[in-house]
């Protein structure tokens, strides 16, 4: 969120102090974990399943 890289397991140190949001793939999909995405966007009308 901060710096707009994509960044590996052996970058992410490098920017300990940056908000990361980490998108996953899943069924062909890309998702967020909403514990995650609270964090940085109004989640109040979204339904989790």
């Amino acid at each position: 969120m901060d710096c707009c890289f994509s960044l590996c397991c052996h970058c992410v140190i490098h920017h300990k102090s940056h908000r990361i949001l980490q998108i996953r793939r899943y069924m062909y999909n890309d998702v967020l974990r909403m514990k995650e995405a609270i964090k940085i966007f109004d989640c109040s009308q979204i339904q989790v399943s």
